[in-house]
């Protein structure tokens, strides 16, 4: 089992058999829950975020106000889900 399933069931139930587990930010090693959710089998995931720019202007701007602000990178990616080196990228 991969270890985003178990996580997710660990907080949420098991997931029904007519169901995906699908990943929205595009990252596909993903753990965050907040970046999951369960779409029924067939669907697919036509709501992942596309490779390329899979991050919105919003995001990234609100990352360069957090780091404005103090937080740090690691702080910065534990809240908005991009890696540490992303988000440095983002506010060079």
């Amino acid at each position: 089992m991969l270890v985003h399933r178990i996580i997710w069931e660990n907080q949420h139930g098991p997931i029904p058999d007519n169901m995906w587990l699908v990943n929205q930010c595009g990252h596909k090693n993903c753990v965050r829950t907040a970046h999951w959710k369960l779409v029924p089998k067939g669907q697919g995931n036509g709501e992942r975020k596309p490779f390329p720019g899979r991050y919105s202007e919003e995001v990234k701007e609100k990352a360069r106000q957090m780091r404005d602000e103090g937080m740090s990178y690691q702080q910065v990616s534990a809240e908005l889900g991009p890696s540490v080196d992303t988000i440095s990228r983002w506010c060079e």
